[in-house]
């Protein structure tokens, strides 16, 4: 990787490269470098160890510009290995959950159905289900019918419970518990659904299961169509489910995207909404030691603790996990996104 032209055009010029560069041994990248081209540059090769090295002359010259790169390359990496924690973590329940999903998912719509169906004519409003949700409830029960509405599954029973019913509810998470964000909901929504989340879901009552699916990057995705990303559609992954709900309000052709509840933080010290389903779930398994306070605590600490503009001004905590949500939303060139809330990291 090098920041300057010139220095790259001189090295080129007193050596041939040529076989390097066409037997893949050599990868150049130029600055400005993007997360994109890091991926393109590591395909194949991104499971072997990865060592930095930087060039000590350079990094003397223009450590500013230098350490820019060291920075996007050592969180690229990060990413990378919390990715292979995922999927070694994740693959056998991902396999179960697409098997068992099969049979519902053949009288599901494909996603590429909803692209562009905005014209460009509706704002698109996204529901996430950060601490500060509960604070924007009024104000979206007012512009519903103004809206497009898409909520994570996470958010869904906080807004129906207050009289608000979205057009779409994402889910994407394959773990069990995730079941538990749409028991009891009887509204009109469509889901919107990964083909690797938990088969559970599709076997709840409701008409909400007669809704979409989507692509996956799993290879058993294979089986529903030869070519997925064209014949059943996909949305970008960010690492968490608002990042997909985002990526499908681009695709929708939204005129504007707005966020809420998408907080990238923990405003007043809370990891969630209240009212959402992992905090009531408190109200059956809490106890003298397992108390709802230390929950909280454990979730906010679990993780080494980052400082993120606040969108009031100062700072406002987070970690990196959250970061690496945060960075998704700024490097995504397509759309202007605008947060509404009250209290979330500045993006």
């Amino acid at each position: 990787m090098e920041v300057s032209p010139e220095i790259l055009r001189y090295a080129l010029s007193i050596f041939d490269y040529s076989d390097f560069l066409e037997s893949g041994r050599l990868r150049i990248l130029l600055s400005p470098i993007l997360e994109e081209d890091l991926y393109s540059a590591f395909r194949g090769i991104s499971g072997f160890p990865i060592s930095f090295i930087p060039h000590r002359g350079s990094n003397h010259w223009k450590k500013n510009s230098y350490e820019e790169l060291r920075f996007i390359s050592e969180s690229f990496f990060h990413k990378k290995d919390v990715n292979i924690s995922t999927l070694t973590r994740f693959e056998k329940i991902w396999t179960r959950n697409f098997i068992s999903n099969l049979p519902q998912l053949t009288s599901m719509e494909p996603i590429r159905s909803l692209f562009g169906i905005c014209q460009g004519k509706a704002d698109v409003l996204v529901c996430g289900a950060g601490p500060s949700l509960i604070l924007s409830l009024n104000d979206i029960k007012t512009y519903r019918k103004n809206l497009v509405l898409i909520a994570v599954d996470t958010a869904l029973m906080v807004l129906w419970n207050f009289g608000i019913d979205p057009d779409l509810v994402f889910s994407v998470d394959p773990q069990v518990l995730n079941t538990k964000y749409l028991e009891g909901y009887n509204g009109n929504a469509k889901i919107v659904f990964d083909p690797t989340s938990s088969y559970h879901s599709l076997r709840l009552p409701g008409k909400f299961k007669n809704g979409f699916f989507t692509s996956s990057p799993f290879p058993l995705i294979r089986i529903l169509s030869s070519k997925p990303e064209e014949e059943i559609g996909a949305v970008d992954f960010g690492g968490s489910v608002s990042t997909n709900a985002v990526s499908l309000a681009e695709k929708m052709g939204a005129r504007n995207i707005l966020l809420v509840g998408q907080d990238l933080s923990f405003p007043n010290k809370l990891a969630h909404c209240k009212g959402a389903v992992l905090e009531e779930r408190f109200n059956h398994i809490e106890s003298r030691k397992l108390r709802r306070e230390y929950h909280n605590h454990k979730q906010m600490t679990a993780l080494p603790v980052k400082k993120a503009a606040s969108i009031q001004g100062g700072e406002i905590r987070t970690n990196e996990k959250l970061l690496i949500f945060k960075k998704w939303f700024e490097e995504h060139p397509k759309k202007i996104f605008g947060s509404i809330s009250e209290k979330t990291a500045l993006f």
